[in-house]
């Protein structure tokens, strides 16, 4: 098991995790947590794509998603940790945080067959802009 996993924050709840190693270099984790820090009642399988270049998306089987580009991820961990990407885990917070609690260049959004539903959204890290595209 993973190190990250082992931290309070951010423990599986079952203690279980499938990794899928892709011919591209990447890899997809899934792991069961809460739906967010705020919603300890839902649990979900969250899904984590992590690329070659350290971009990642995670989704969750409700269909919530975070898309973190090689930039934000680098900027999430100069605030805190100061790892070297790619043994960096403060991106992995990211999971935790519940909808309305947006991080500068981290695009959220949520897939659906409901059209009204479907929507993504992104903070802006220089304005205080919030920006949601719908369907």
């Amino acid at each position: 098991m993973e190190e990250w996993l082992e931290t309070d924050e951010l423990k599986s709840l079952d203690g279980m995790m499938t990794i899928v190693y892709l011919p591209d270099g990447c890899t997809v984790k899934s792991i069961r947590f809460f739906k967010s820090s705020e919603d300890t009642e839902q649990q979900v399988i969250k899904h984590i794509y992590q690329r070659a270049d350290f971009s990642c998306v995670m989704v969750d089987n409700e269909g919530d998603f975070r898309v973190i580009s090689t930039d934000a991820r680098a900027a999430i961990n100069d605030d805190d940790e100061r790892a070297r990407l790619g043994t960096d885990t403060d991106y992995l917070k990211q999971l935790y945080r519940p909808n309305g609690d947006y991080t500068p260049g981290v695009y959220y959004g949520h897939i659906s067959d409901n059209s009204q539903a479907v929507h993504i959204a992104c903070r802006d890290s220089d304005r205080p802009f919030f920006y949601v595209l719908n369907s």
